[in-house]
């Protein structure tokens, strides 16, 4: 299989997050690895201080799940 094929055995339950940008939220993607091998995730740091990534595994074996879970605290204004 070609790079693309294996890419498209990786997948996320949705591709868009939904954050308020007036309060504290998060929201959830679920990555299914349909590979027949094991595969490793990460995350790269995000640049923005009020966001938060996590993971909570970063090897996921054939047919698992792990669940990336971003958060958003939005900082206090500076007047």
């Amino acid at each position: 299989p070609g790079a693309q094929d294996i890419l498209s055995m990786i997948t996320p339950d949705k591709d868009t997050v939904l954050l308020n940008p007036d309060k504290s939220s998060s929201d959830t993607i679920v990555i299914t690895n349909s590979m027949p091998g094991a595969v490793r995730l990460r995350i790269e740091k995000i640049a923005a201080a009020d966001l938060v990534a996590e993971l909570d595994k970063t090897e996921l074996k054939a047919k698992e799940q792990a669940t990336l879970t971003i958060r958003y605290s939005p900082m206090p204004q500076q007047h």
